[in-house]
């Protein structure tokens, strides 16, 4: 649950975010999706994925773990079932992100060299 406060966002399982997730896949720019490890192709871009590892809590944590399980990142997050916002020091990143209605994936889509790819993550169990 939340803590409270004006604009809080609660980040419970309501939301579907809370959890351990693998990203799982990557497409660009529609293209069909590469299972990650691999390397999706633009037409000026190689954009690669490993199978890391992001953790998100109740109480708006959140940690991204390497393949081979090394702390990459962590910092605060919202998710109000549509934007996923990740706070890390004093950079915002905002995208548009769902939770499957069965919560067997999550998709976030992210604006980079030019390009929209969206991620596509699964539950670790």
């Amino acid at each position: 649950m939340g803590c409270g406060g004006s604009g809080f966002i609660d980040n419970n399982r309501d939301n579907g975010l809370a959890g351990t997730w693998a990203l799982d896949s990557i497409a660009v720019d529609g293209a069909a999706a590469v299972t990650c490890p691999g390397t999706a192709a633009a037409s000026d871009v190689n954009i690669g994925c490993s199978r890391q590892v992001t953790t998100f809590t109740e109480d708006g944590h959140y940690t991204v773990a390497s393949a081979d399980g090394t702390l990459t990142q962590s910092g605060t997050f919202t998710y109000d079932k549509v934007i996923l916002t990740t706070i890390v020091g004093d950079e915002d990143i905002h995208a548009p992100a769902t939770v499957a209605s069965d919560k067997s994936s999550y998709t976030m889509t992210l604006h980079q060299y030019g390009h929209s790819v969206v991620y596509r993550f699964v539950p670790v169990p």
